[in-house]
């Protein structure tokens, strides 16, 4: 199977592509299969995707080719030419690599960040950086991708990347990013992003503020009436969120979606985190006043969580549900 798999990935042009499949497999392979691998990570000519697939590779080879591999990786990320990529591609390498060379990639990777002109890169590749320094490198860098961040026009970018900043801030300037990174995603007009912003930022707020941007976020779900598709993406972003009452709130929104494969979607991932079979069982009754056709399609999806809530108790209303349409 992995033969296969790798002489798949082996036949792929695109070299975005590749170095994804690449990586996928390298914790799987074999020797020799690593070694047909890593010749088509070779073969692979944008240097991105080149270092992308050589970092992926080399923590499972053995130190001396390891060590080559890694050299490899590092001057393909040192052949990119926008800055954003040369930084990330330095960044990732950065746990590879022993200390003295871990210094100097570093140094390579902040100073293509602070070449990017677009303040949402600058941010993001900014904050990639921050987990590996320390004291007042830290701190400074953290400054100036805080200062990036604030320059950001859209809103939704503007919360996504203040929010990505926050858990690295002491708690009172913590507290000031959120409520910075919450003001904009309140700002976004489109309905999921919204939604999907405001899931976001939910696990970093204390309770109170949680529970109350939840509720936002829940109700911007709402909101979305003409795309069922969005509208399930919405709500299984919130579902590992929510307590019970917005629980019961959100399974509510999910039984209104049209599309049978959409509100089965969004019933299933909402489906693990509901808890009591009881609420579960309530759903089950509403989807029964269905066309049969529409609760088989429903059931298909919801069946495995049903039984784990409710035991041979939800084998037996799964059952009523489907007699009652029968008669």
């Amino acid at each position: 199977m992995l033969d296969e798999a790798l002489a798949a990935a082996r036949e792929i042009d695109d070299p975005y592509a590749r170095a994804k499949a690449l990586a996928a497999l390298a914790p799987h392979l074999a020797d020799e299969q690593k070694q047909q691998a890593l010749a088509a990570a070779r073969e692979i000519e944008w240097p991105y995707s080149r270092a992308e697939a050589l970092a992926a590779l080399a923590p499972h080879l053995v130190d001396e080719q390891k060590q080559q591999v890694l050299d490899e990786a590092l001057a393909a990320a040192r052949e990119i030419e926008w800055p954003y990529f040369r930084a990330e591609a330095l960044a990732s390498l950065v746990p590879h690599l022993a200390d003295e060379q871990k210094r100097q990639v570093l140094d390579e990777a902040l100073a293509a960040a602070q070449e990017i002109e677009r303040p949402y890169f600058g941010a993001k590749a900014l904050a990639a950086l921050v987990p590996y320094l320390v004291d007042e490198q830290k701190q400074q860098v953290l400054d100036e991708a805080l200062a990036a961040a604030r320059e950001i026009d859209d809103p939704y970018a503007r919360a996504k990347a203040l929010a990505a900043l926050a858990p690295h801030l002491a708690d009172e300037q913590k507290r000031q990013v959120l409520d910075e990174a919450l003001a904009a995603a309140q700002e976004i007009d489109h309905s999921y992003v919204r939604a999907e912003a405001l899931a976001a930022l939910a696990p970093h707020l204390a309770d109170e503020q949680k529970q109350q941007v939840l509720d936002e976020a829940l109700a911007a779900a709402r909101e979305i009436i003409d795309d069922p598709y969005t509208r399930a993406e919405a709500l299984a972003a919130l579902a590992p969120h929510l307590v019970d009452e917005q629980k019961q709130q959100a399974l509510a929104a999910a039984r209104e979606i049209e599309s049978p494969y959409f509100r089965a979607e969004a019933l299933a991932a909402l489906a693990p985190h509901v808890v009591t079979y009881p609420l579960w069982r309530d759903t089950l009754q509403a989807l029964a006043s269905r066309t049969l056709p529409e609760l088989l399609g429903d059931l298909k999806a919801l069946v495995p969580a049903s039984v784990a809530l409710g035991g041979q108790g939800a084998v037996d209303d799964i059952a009523r549900a489907i007699l009652d349409l029968t008669r």
